[in-house]
């Protein structure tokens, strides 16, 4: 009896620390849930996994990259499988990505490449990779159609590749028009200059 006692009351507190760090990132208090997450019992409460999920998303929001760093070693080196591990390896390739740390990222896109979950982002993880990394501008024409029929959620990133892509070839004009359109939300369909 004093067993079972012991694991609904260690369950309760685990769902309710975890509430309470996802409540802090949802009110946008990156810094605040990183250090929710240092103390003692909440590392005690949750699992290993979730517990590193939490923190690295923290970390990101709050652009603490040591923090990063380290609980994406943690959770690249678990032994996931599926989902869970796509979850990681796509989380890993954005971040090294989004960071210039391009043999990370290719490490993870490798990976990803390799599973059956995987194979429908690979491709456009493939496209950021080929052109952040090497330098490529051959999707300009296809992401400016796209413009036009994407949703909010994805135009910033599409916005943010097209500048890229066009830095890449050395029409830096063009290029700071897809900057100013991304920081201003203005209109979104392709204009030349």
């Amino acid at each position: 009896m004093t067993i079972l006692a012991v694991f609904v009351l260690s369950s309760i507190a685990a769902q309710r620390v975890r509430a309470h760090a996802q409540s802090l990132m949802a009110s946008g208090l990156a810094a605040d849930t990183l250090a929710y997450l240092r103390r003692w019992y909440v590392r005690m409460l949750l699992p290993r996994y979730n517990y590193q999920y939490l923190r690295l998303n923290a970390a990101i929001a709050a652009a603490d990259d040591e923090q990063a760093e380290s609980a994406l070693k943690v959770l690249l080196a678990t032994k996931s499988k599926g989902q869970t591990r796509l979850d990681i390896l796509l989380r890993a390739a954005h971040y090294y990505l989004g960071k210039g740390r391009y043999p990370e990222a290719r490490t993870a896109i490798d990976e990803i490449e390799g599973m059956s979950e995987g194979k429908p982002m690979a491709e456009s993880l493939e496209t950021t990779y080929a052109i952040l990394a090497d330098g490529d501008w051959s999707h300009i024409a296809e992401m400016e159609s796209r413009l036009r029929d994407t949703t909010d959620a994805e135009r910033p990133s599409l916005l943010m590749l097209l500048a890229q892509q066009y830095d890449n070839k050395g029409d830096h004009k063009q290029a700071e028009h897809y900057r100013h359109l991304m920081r201003e939300g203005l209109d979104w369909s392709p204009k030349r200059p």
